[in-house]
């Protein structure tokens, strides 16, 4: 009999033990899958649109300071044209010519009248220029500045002014985006 008990104590451990033993469902697994697949969407679209805002944000800023650099080269043609003495009333919007052109600071000088707006290479040096050089890097930025004739009206005397206009574009995944930017420059006399 003692070795019946003792059986019988082993049968209920064995039983007890398969009772104690608990497992997760199919369905926890499944819904604990969900949830953690959902947050692991949510920050991969939280980091995938934050290194879009940085780009487009790099991309703003530089094409900020291409449109602020392009209106300081017509403003350092206007004041050349001062210091030479060329420059009349008249003769500073003659000596503005204006149009459409493209200017970088290695050729601070008018050219020929363009229609397109201008590629920029980056130089050695880190310069933005025009000239797409052997050394020079394509970049994605086109300059255009155009300049026309600008008359006040009702203002009681003659002043003589252009409007500049820099036009930045330059292409991104989502397309093609630009960058403007404008100012009146005035006669010294």
């Amino acid at each position: 009999m003692e070795r019946n008990k003792g059986e019988r104590k082993s049968i209920i451990m064995k039983i007890n033990f398969k009772k104690k033993k608990s497992a997760f469902s199919i369905i926890e697994i499944m819904a604990v899958l969900f949830i953690v697949t959902i947050g692991m969407i949510g920050m991969m679209n939280l980091i995938s649109q934050s290194i879009r805002v940085q780009r487009l944000n790099k991309h703003n800023l530089v094409a900020y300071q291409l449109a602020q650099e392009g209106i300081e080269l017509v403003r350092v043609i206007r004041d050349d044209n001062w210091l030479a003495e060329e420059s009349s009333k008249v003769e500073f919007i003659n000596a503005m010519n204006p149009g459409s052109y493209c200017i970088d600071y290695s050729n601070v000088e008018l050219g020929e009248n363009i229609n397109d707006a201008c590629r920029l290479y980056l130089n050695s040096n880190d310069f933005y220029v025009h000239d797409e050089g052997t050394d020079n890097i394509e970049t994605p930025y086109s300059r255009l500045i155009t300049i026309e004739e600008y008359i006040e009206e009702g203002s009681e005397e003659e002043n003589y002014a252009v409007a500049v206009t820099v036009k930045i574009t330059w292409e991104d995944v989502s397309g093609i985006l630009e960058y403007e930017a404008e100012t009146r420059l005035y006669d010294w006399y």
